[in-house]
């Protein structure tokens, strides 16, 4: 429908494909900061009455 439109395509869907590796290196790295980020935050949450100035 819209082909016309569309630019040809100079390469195939294979060569623009992320690898299994850097997809797995990708995954753990987010896990990785997505777990940190979370702890982080727990951190924070339950200090704060500790962390701020005026910790009465």
């Amino acid at each position: 429908m819209y082909s016309a439109l569309l630019p040809p395509r100079a390469h195939s869907p294979q060569e623009n494909m992320i690898s299994h590796q850097t997809l797995y290196s990708l995954a753990n790295s987010l896990g990785v900061l997505a777990m940190v980020t979370v702890v982080g935050y727990h951190f924070l949450a339950v200090n704060a009455k500790y962390l701020s100035k005026d910790a009465k």
